[in-house]
This record gives C-alpha cells, structure tokens and sequence, in this order.
C-alpha cells in the first residue's frame, strides 16, 4: 500500500519538470507590467465653417488600442451640426451664430483624453449685385467687383470681356476691378469668380456689358486759368458723327467764349471766378445724339505780391518775409536782378541771414505760381542796412548814499561810436556831474532826494543818431557797511516778507577811493526765544547762474566768539558751515537757542566769501526762520522835505520787537518847530528854511532791549510859487517858440502841469517847465499852469495864463 501512493508522487514531479521546461521561461518568475496607454486628438482645434453651406469634419485620435467612443464633455457645437459618438464625424449645415467653443473627448476601454474646440461661423461670400452701365466704345470704363468679405483674388471663370477691357485687383482696397478703354461694340456675358481673403471658399457671378457707339464726352472739365492771363482749353468727346455742336449752360467769367463747334474755350479773363457749369454736346446723326457733363471753372485771382521788407541793422541777425496772393499754388520765388546784401540770403520770399556792410541796395523779387501759363509777377526792392540804432539805458543807479563819493555810468549802445551824453531836461542830485565824453556820473551827492532828468546821447554818425532816456537818482541816508557786529543788520523770518530779499558783498574798496583793500563780510543780528531752534540758510550757487560766490555762514555771540551747539547740517560740532552737501556750495546751520521759553538770546550770523575776494556782483539770497521779528520803524523815510509854516504830522509806528516802545531823537535836530512825542507822533509847523539831517530812534523793552533807527535829511523851503508873468511872451505862426516859466522856493524837484480846451501845437515839459514847439495857427490861447515841489505835503500853486499867436511877420 505504500508502493501505490509514491508513484503517483513521482508522476506528478515529472509532470511539473515538463511544464517548466515548455515556455523557455524562467521558472515560476511573473510577467512584466504592460506601458500606460496615452490617447491625443491630433485634429486642429480651431475650426472654420461657413452658413448655410454643408459641413464635414472627422476627429482624429492616437494612442488608442480599442474602439473610440466620441463625446462633448461641455459646450455646445454651432447649431445645425452633430457629432458622431462611433466615427468621431461633425457634420451637417450651420444655420447661425457667431462663435462656439465645446470640449470634445475620445475615450477608449483603458484611457481618454479631451480638446477644447473653438467654431468660428462664417457667412457665405458672395459678389454683391450689380447692374453695369453701359459702356461706349472709345470711351475709358470702369466698374468694381465687389463681396461681402474681403477678396483674395479675381478671375474670369467663363465668357469674355469686351475688347479693350481687363479683370484685376484694385489696388487701393480688397476688391475686383473691371477697367479700361473698349474697342467694340456688343453685348458680352461672363462669370466672375473671387476668392475669399480669410477662408478658402469661392463665389461667382455672371455680368453682361453692353457696349455701344453712343456720343460721349470725353473731357467736361476746363483746367484752371488766370484772371488777365490768356486762355485756351477745349471740350472734347468721341462717337456719333460730326460736326459736333456744343452748348455750354453757366456763366463764362467776362472775357472767356466758347466756340460751340469745336468746344473750344478761349479769350483773357479780367475777372476771378469759380463758376459751376453744365456743357451738352449734339452730333449730325439721325436721330441726334446727346451727352452732357459737368464742371467747374476756377479763374485764379490776379497774382500780387504783398508786404515790405524793413531795412536791416548791420551786424544783427535778420529774418523778413514777404508774401503772395492770388494765382494758383505753389509759388516760385527768385531775385530777377540786383544783388542782396552780403550777409544776407533769399528764399521763399524771405531774407535771412547777418549783414555784413552798411548801404543801400537795389534788386528785384520775383515770384512764379502754378497758373497754365504761369503768372510772373516782380517787385523792386530798395534794401537798406543801417546802423543799429543808438539806445540809452535809464535809472543808472538809485539808490546812492548821501555825502558819499559815488560813480555810475549812462550806458549807450548801438550807433556809431564815440557817443556823447548830455541832461536835456531834469536836474541831477546837487554834487554830481556829467561827463559828457564817457557818460560817467560821478561826485558827491549833498542832499537827500529823488532827482529825475532826461539824458540824451548822441552817437558819431553823420548825420548822427540821438536817443534819450528817462532817469532817477534817489539819494538816500548813508546807512554803512554791516561787516561788524556793531553795524549788524537785524534780521526776521523769511516766510514773514513778501519778496524775497537779495543780499551781497558789500565792495572790495570801500569807498571806492580808498588805498588799501577792504574784503567785505555781512553780520545779521537774530533774536530768539528760549529752546526755539534757528535755522539759517545761503542760495547763491543754487539761485544765481554765475554760481561764482561760495559763502561760508558762522553763528557767533555778542563778543565775536564761535557758538558751539550747533547741529546737523553743519558737518561739524562749531557752529560754521562751508558747503552744505556735495551738490552745492550754499551753506545752512541749525542752532538750538538754550534757555526758558521766558527769555530771549541774541546771536549774530556771519556771511562770507571763503576766497575774501567777492566784489558787489556777487549776490545770494538768506533764509531765516525760528526767531523773533526785529524791531522796524516805519515809514522808512519822510521824503525830501516839507514846507516852512505849512502844519505837518507824522505818525511813526514799530513792528517786531517786544513790550512797550520808547521814542527819541538820538541824533541831529529835527526842523526848529517841529517835535517828536512820546507815542512817535512828529509834528510842528516849520519856522526855519534849511536842510536837517536827524535820526529818530525807538527802544522796546524786551530784555536785552532791541534798538530801530531811521535816519532822514529833510528840506525845509518856503510854498513854491510861480514868478513868470501869466502872459506868455507871444508867439508866430511857423517859427520855433522857446519859453521857460520861473519858479521860486519849494522842494526840488519841481513838476508842472498844464490844462487847456483850445491850445496851440506848443507843448510843456512837465520837468523843466519850458514851452516849445511851432504854431501853426493865429489866435489868443488860454489855459491854466501849474507848479508842485516834492514836499509832504505838496506845495502847489497854479494860475491862468495867456499865449497869442500873431500872423508873421512877427516882431
């Protein structure tokens, strides 16, 4: 029993020893894993259909190992097509829309992939109808092919054209065009065919042109003329059998005809036009032929030039231009004859250039247009180039300290050199004069005042060029230089002035006199509360294009000694500043004032040029902020005089300062009558003639006190009255008439003024009071005169006067 049971074990060892050996495999190992399948639409996604036409297109797939099922995951087709789920077909006819979009997937047993869609529906192209007019043999035709879409290309499809006429693209736009000249007469049929420029599909249509031998009018249209200019131009037309006869309906511009057999249009136009016309044409056929056409006929006006060219200055730049008007555009600009100039260039009716050499010059402009014939029209020119003329500058220099040796002079430009300056009218402050030869005010100014005269130059031409100008001088109170602490200028905040204050370096020499040199530097005295911080700040590099003056600021106390807690910007501890960064050479210091809120620090700034060189050209603005306002007086000044036993008041008021003010004469006398109060009011009535020269003072009463001066010369002089007699000496008809009315007392300068209904061509210099000037008429003329100084206030009188102009000959 044991026997049965091994054999079959035998049996079924060698059974599994014959199995492993038939596959050539290795032994019990698995088999390997099978590649992932990858499904892709490889059909394009942008679809294009057109309306109403039958549409057709099958999805293509890769990757797939099995049957492919087609679906639309989203979206929608366009209307009117479907999708085949076996085939993966889109067909059918879209009826409408503009644009779909739909996602389309492919799947098969093991894998799927999707694509989005996008249809874009087209309309049917197609030619849009038209009915040709009818062609004439010999006559140019012309006729557009034109579709609802943009086209590609044009061709004949069948048919033929008539003779003598072509198919093609019009250059200027997306279209057929049929163009040309025929050169038979019929009936001709044919088919069209265009190209769509965006999708590839075609359209067609059939056309008949009937050519005929109608009469036509080739040329309805007459070219522009010229008013006076001769004319000839003509109508023409071909077909029908001649003689032609030619009716023209409009109005021919006056001297024009036209010759109803040829259709000729001739004569000389004497007047400009632009005439609206029509212009029928008949055969000798029977029965008759007829053609018309329209126009219009412009007849330029006459062709003139316009304009004058002003003369030249030599060695100045010179740009003038005439121009033209009438005739027909463009123009043509030349010199006929004569030269320019040198220096100077032409065109276009212009003159440019620099020139070079005095003179008269003589040449001829001519200018050309466009007319058929053209017009030719000159001008002569008589060119001068002259000197430039003589200019004298005013206000050479106000203000100027008094009792001070002073210098300025008169500029004068232009002209012919040497010039000579002379006062035509007016007076100058008591002490200057004149250098007639160089122009150079100089002297010593004695008396305080506004002085205002007329200068005038005279240049070295011949003849010779005068020009004048009106000038001031205002000498004022010497107030010094303040290059010490002593003389320190008292300073508020910049934000509080209205205008900004420019400040400079007093002279190198001062006074100009003087044998040894000066450099000069500005000290301003500030006032500040207790823990206010004060900033002080230079432009002069930043403000001025020279950019030549590099100031250096220091702040110092009342001794002269450096302050030393200053901050950021200076770039160190001691309160001096050079440069106040890399970009500039201005300079800027912040200063912490110590102590309570309660009190009150005086510090100094010094302004200076780092070279000690700087000379009064040099200019720079100073900003100022965190301290208190200084102490000022005002008014200022009190002008330059006032009248002898006429009353007089002036209230003199502070602003800044602390505290109660105190007021005081500090030094000269004030006019014998007159006193100051202690609230400022100066007031009296003047008993004295003479000039004084006082200084009135205000003290407040902050702690240290802040001290305001004005100093002022004052004139004091009896009412002005006039002397001359109210009958002027008489005057003649036609020769030149001089008279200057007197005056005595009142305070200098003195002004006139004079009114009248009826007067003579005789005229008043209101500043020197003389009458001149030619009559022209005889009579009696009267008016009233009057005189007013420069006192406060004013001292005025005035009286009526008599002037007879006698018939010569005068006595």
């Amino acid at each position: 029993m044991r026997g049965r049971i091994v054999a079959p074990l035998i049996s079924l060892t060698l059974l599994v020893l014959l199995i492993s050996n038939c596959g050539g495999g290795g032994g019990s190992s698995a088999p390997p894993p099978s590649t992932p399948e990858t499904l892709a639409i490889t059909t394009n996604t942008n679809v294009q259909c057109v309306m109403t036409v039958p549409f057709t297109l099958t999805l293509a797939v890769t990757g797939a190992s099995t049957s492919v099922t087609w679906s639309i995951l989203a979206g929608a087709l366009p209307t009117g097509l479907t999708l085949n789920p076996t085939s993966g077909t889109i067909s059918g006819t879209p009826t409408g829309g503009l644009g779909f979009s739909a996602t389309i997937q492919a799947a098969d047993s093991k894998a799927s992939t999707s694509a989005q869609f996008s249809f874009n529906i087209w309309s049917k192209l197609t030619i849009n109808p038209v009915t040709p007019a009818a062609a004439h043999i010999n006559v140019p035709y012309s006729l557009p092919i034109t579709a609802n879409a943009p086209v590609a290309s044009v061709s004949l499809s069948s048919g033929n054209l008539p003779p003598g006429l072509s198919l093609g693209m019009n250059p200027q736009s997306a279209t057929g065009l049929i163009l040309g000249t025929p050169t038979q007469t019929g009936s001709f049929v044919f088919t069209v065919q265009v190209q769509d420029s965006t999708i590839p599909q075609t359209a067609t249509a059939q056309f008949t042109i009937v050519v005929d031998s109608h009469l036509t009018i080739t040329k309805a249209s007459l070219k522009t003329g010229g008013q006076n200019l001769a004319y000839s131009d003509s109508f023409t037309a071909v077909n029908g059998t001649t003689p032609y006869h030619w009716t023209f309906a409009g109005t021919l511009p006056p001297g024009l005809s036209m010759d109803p057999i040829t259709g000729q249009v001739t004569g000389v136009p004497t007047a400009y036009a632009n005439n609206v016309y029509s212009v029928s044409v008949s055969d000798s056929s029977t029965p008759v032929q007829t053609d018309t056409g329209q126009g219009i006929l412009n007849i330029a006006s006459q062709l003139q030039i316009i304009g004058t060219y002003q003369p030249a200055y030599v060695g100045q730049s010179y740009f003038q231009s005439i121009s033209a008007i009438g005739g027909s555009f463009p123009y043509t600009w030349t010199i006929s004859s004569g030269s320019l100039p040198p220096g100077l260039s032409f065109g276009g009716g212009q003159i440019f250039g620099t020139p070079t050499q005095l003179g008269t010059y003589n040449f001829v402009v001519q200018v050309t247009d466009s007319t058929s014939p053209p017009y030719v029209v000159t001008a002569p020119v008589v060119f001068s180039v002259t000197p430039v003329p003589l200019s004298v500058l005013g206000s050479p220099a106000s203000p100027a300290p008094v009792n001070v040796i002073y210098h300025s002079q008169i500029p004068a430009t232009g002209g012919t050199p040497p010039y000579s300056w002379s006062i035509s009218s007016g007076q100058l402050p008591p002490g200057l004069v004149l250098d007639s030869a160089t122009g150079d005010l100089d002297g010593t100014p004695t008396q305080t005042g506004t002085y205002n005269f007329v200068v005038m130059g005279t240049d070295g031409a011949s003849p010779p060029q005068t020009a004048t100008a009106n000038d001031f001088i205002q000498i004022t109170t010497h107030r010094g230089r303040n290059d010490s602490i002593a003389t320190a200028t008292p300073l508020g905040n910049s934000a509080n002035v209205n205008v900004p204050v420019i400040y400079s370096i007093s002279p190198y020499i001062d006074p100009m006199d003087a044998a040894v040199a000066n450099p000069d530097t500005d000290f301003y005295r500030l006032v500040a509360t207790g823990g206010s911080v004060v900033h002080v700040e230079t432009s002069a590099q930043r403000a001025f294009t020279d950019g030549i003056l590099n100031t250096v600021i220091e702040l110092l106390d009342a001794g002269g000694n450096r302050l030393h807690t200053c901050g950021a910007p200076s770039y160190s501890s001691d309160c001096l500043n050079d440069d106040l960064n890399s970009t500039t050479t201005d300079s800027a210091l912040d200063f912490k004032t110590p102590g309570a809120s309660t009190t009150q620090t005086t510090i100094y700034a010094h302004v200076f040029d780092w070279r000690g060189d700087a000379r009064p050209d040099m200019q720079y603005y100073l900003t100022v902020s965190g301290v208190i306002e200084p102490l000022k007086i005002s008014p200022a000044t009190l002008g330059v005089g006032a009248t002898r036993g006429v009353s007089y008041q002036q209230q003199f008021t502070t602003t800044g300062g602390a505290g109660n003010v105190t007021w005081a004469i500090s030094a000269g006398a004030q006019p014998t009558g007159w006193s100051l109060s202690s609230s400022g009011m100066l007031s009296g009535v003047a008993t004295t003639d003479g000039v004084y020269t006082f200084t009135v003072r205000a003290t407040d009463s902050a702690n240290p006190p802040q001290t305001a001066t004005t100093q002022d010369t004052l004139q004091i002089a009896e009412p002005v009255a006039i002397t001359t007699s109210p009958n002027f000496p008489n005057a003649c008809v036609g020769q030149p008439y001089s008279f200057t009315a007197k005056t005595t007392g009142g305070v200098p300068p003195i002004q006139f003024s004079f009114i009248s209904p009826a007067w003579t061509s005789i005229s008043l210099d209101q500043t020197t009071g003389t009458w001149s000037g030619t009559p022209t008429v005889a009579g009696t003329f009267q008016g009233s005169f009057g005189a007013v100084d420069s006192a406060q206030p004013p001292s005025v009188q005035g009286q009526a006067v008599t002037l007879i102009v006698l018939n010569p000959p005068c006595n």
